[in-house]
């Protein structure tokens, strides 16, 4: 039996480094879709190199589509996009000029219709407490199907999709979830 010895116009050129060009490619190819994803909030923001999973998804607003949350970093001279909400709840504060190390963007799925289309959770104090400077966040999405999300519809009436559960160093859990046309938050007394 003989052997057929294919040559690839890569392997010619980087000869036995092939598999680790390879790899980096694949690597970068891999990278992409995250780096473009923090992308779409706008200018100067970039995904969080710290966090191991910071993008999760969940059907958030309810259009029966996944929507996609990234844990973000905001750099110097941040431009966000028209469409963008940017929301503080604990003290309408614009992003800092100098940027922050960490905020939540969640980008909808659907058409711009059913209410915001991108939206960004940032308080500049919250996330930098010591719970959040960990590689692993007290952060979990709350499917509907599952039994934690159960437990909030006794609390939260107006919870009717997937939702994100956000952890605090008082050990009290928050609740980021949509209402029909924006996103609420509902705080354990």
């Amino acid at each position: 039996m003989t052997s057929l010895k294919i040559e690839f116009p890569i392997r010619q050129k980087f000869g036995n480094r092939f598999p680790s060009v390879v790899l980096f490619c694949l690597c970068m190819a891999l990278s992409l879709p995250f780096s473009s994803r923090a992308g779409q909030f706008g200018q100067n923001i970039v995904p969080n190199q710290k966090i191991q999973n910071s993008v999760m998804t969940g059907d958030f607003n309810g259009d029966g589509k996944e929507d996609t949350l990234c844990i973000l970093t905001i750099n110097i001279k941040f431009k966000p996009r028209k469409e963008c909400k940017i929301a503080d709840p604990w003290g309408d504060t614009p992003i800092r000029s100098k940027g922050e190390h960490m905020a939540i963007g969640i980008k909808n799925s659907g058409p711009a219709k059913r209410g915001i289309s991108l939206f960004i959770l940032h308080n500049a104090s919250f996330f930098s407490t010591s719970i959040w400077d960990n590689s692993e966040l007290p952060l979990t999405i709350v499917k509907k199907d599952s039994e934690k999300y159960k437990l909030w519809t006794a609390k939260v009436p107006g919870l009717k999709f997937d939702a994100v559960e956000l952890g605090t160093e008082a050990g009290k859990t928050i609740l980021l979830y949509w209402i029909g046309s924006k996103y609420a938050l509902y705080q354990e007394p």
